[in-house]
């Protein structure tokens, strides 16, 4: 299992990783001209990831697949061209010199950096629970794994409703209910516990309990990878949400 929220905060020096192994096996010293000569008629592509480049290439593309749960404009806005620069890392044409390469790793690091605080703010939100939760959601919507990946980011919202719950009204009562009746007894009791939800959040907690439901128990309803999205994206909405998540200090 990848660890994801670790890989983010060290998303620098994974790619530093990968230009310098792909600098040291194709153009280190006279490997780009002898290269050059081997595979001017070759049928295969001449730049073959393999070993760790090839995990250095594919944490990079799972890390760019998921940012867009994470809601930073900066790379909302470059996803595309993110998407694209990866790609042809691993699909460079032959023509390809490093300083084709340099230009690739220049702009996929740009991004990153300009992102980086962000990123650690929005990682710092989740209590470790959550972070555990939603990391496991993650490894599964990767693997398309999409039933998995709602009980498992659900679960994350679980957690936090909880922890906001019972910081407003310790009632040990509370340690016993499952998802839908803690909704229901917030909904039903908010002056109680202090408003903390805000009201665009309340559907959201009613839908994502709904799929979790249907992701658990064996029915009609089938789920495909368009509602993973949809509800991996609305459980990172709620936990990512800084201004309820300050309500639980103390």
């Amino acid at each position: 299992m990848e660890y994801y929220f670790d890989e983010l905060l060290v998303v620098g020096q994974t790619i530093e990783k990968l230009k310098n192994s792909i600098y040291q096996m194709y153009f280190e010293g006279e490997k780009a001209e002898r290269l050059d000569e081997i595979y001017k008629s070759a049928q295969y592509h001449r730049y073959a990831l393999g070993g760790s480049q090839r995990t250095y290439w594919d944490i990079l593309s799972q890390i760019t697949c998921l940012c867009e749960f994470f809601g930073i404009k900066k790379i909302d806005i470059n996803r595309k061209g993110l998407e694209n620069w990866i790609t042809l890392l691993d699909n460079a044409p032959n023509s390809y010199k490093w300083k084709d390469f340099e230009s690739l790793f220049a702009n996929i690091e740009k991004v990153f950096q300009f992102a980086k605080s962000e990123l650690e703010e929005k990682i710092s939100l989740l209590e470790e629970e959550e972070k555990d939760r939603l990391n496991e959601a993650f490894n599964c919507y990767i693997q398309e794994l999409n039933y998995s990946s709602i009980v498992m980011s659900v679960s994350a919202i679980e957690n936090r409703l909880f922890s906001l719950m019972i910081s407003k009204y310790p009632d040990k009562k509370l340690e016993e209910l499952t998802l839908g009746q803690l909704i229901w007894e917030y909904t039903h009791n908010k002056e109680r516990y202090g408003n903390i939800i805000p009201e665009k959040h309340e559907p959201l907690l009613y839908y994502c309990n709904n799929y979790r439901v249907f992701s658990v128990h064996p029915k009609k309803e089938k789920i495909n990878r368009s509602n993973a999205t949809i509800i991996l994206g609305m459980s990172c909405s709620f936990l990512f949400d800084k201004n309820m998540k300050t309500k639980t200090e103390k």
